[in-house]
């Protein structure tokens, strides 16, 4: 019923949002009836129906070492470098030739402006300043206590 109610990207799938609502009652059944396995069995099946979309996590520039991690391997066709707005060919490398969470290349850095990255539908831009040779910037994809949970514990 889920998957017809609240329809995700593709076929039998469903909505982030509600996905991770139904894991925050799957897990407070767990909890309060470990010996449960409907619950279990519920929560199986829910991981298995939840869309695994692209995640930028970060992208960091040091010197002029570009770095873009991601949640789910990608093929570097897949980026989109932008330098001051304007799109740049650029020679991303992994470890693997195809498909990478990890993709690294080269570039002229300008002095200031600054760099966006996009996969797919997700974007992140890091401001260049002049006398500032690191810069970090954190995506969607990154993990923490705000954003991992929809209901963070106590």
């Amino acid at each position: 019923l889920l998957p017809i109610l609240y329809p995700g990207h593709s076929a039998q799938t469903i909505q982030e949002d509600k996905v991770h609502s139904e894991l925050d009652l799957v897990q407070n059944a767990a909890f309060t009836d470990p010996e449960d396995s409907s619950a279990w069995f519920y929560h199986t099946w829910l991981l298995g129906k939840e869309e695994e979309r692209v995640k930028i996590v970060f992208c960091a520039l040091q010197s002029d070492t570009l770095t873009l991690s991601l949640t789910k391997p990608v093929q570097n066709s897949q980026i989109v470098l932008k330098l001051n707005g304007e799109a740049k060919e650029s020679v991303w490398t992994g470890v693997d030739d195809r498909f990478n969470n990890l993709w690294v290349t080269q570039i002229s850095r300008p002095s200031e402006g600054k760099i966006e990255v996009s996969v797919e539908d997700q974007e992140v831009t890091l401001s260049l300043e002049k006398d500032k040779e690191e810069s970090l910037v954190k995506g969607d994809g990154w993990k923490s206590l705000t954003n991992r949970f929809v209901n963070p514990p106590n």
